[in-house]
């Protein structure tokens, strides 16, 4: 999975230190594995509470703050 994704994390592109910064990220309704993370992009999503509809929120705050 990390091949695939060059290295990098899914979210944001940084290279992924293969260490405990490392996160397997999965739905926690399904189960389903999503991808593989950097720990701060794994943090964030989990601190949204992985709701769509709290993120959407999020960049609509951030766009108009900018």
């Amino acid at each position: 999975m990390i091949e695939d994704q060059d290295g990098k994390c899914k979210i944001c592109g940084d290279k992924l230190d293969m260490g405990k910064f490392t996160h397997v990220d999965h739905c926690h309704v399904s189960g389903k594995v999503r991808g593989v993370l950097c720990l701060a992009c794994n943090n964030g999503i989990e601190r949204f509470k992985d709701s769509v509809d709290i993120m959407e929120k999020a960049i609509q705050y951030l766009q108009q703050s900018g």
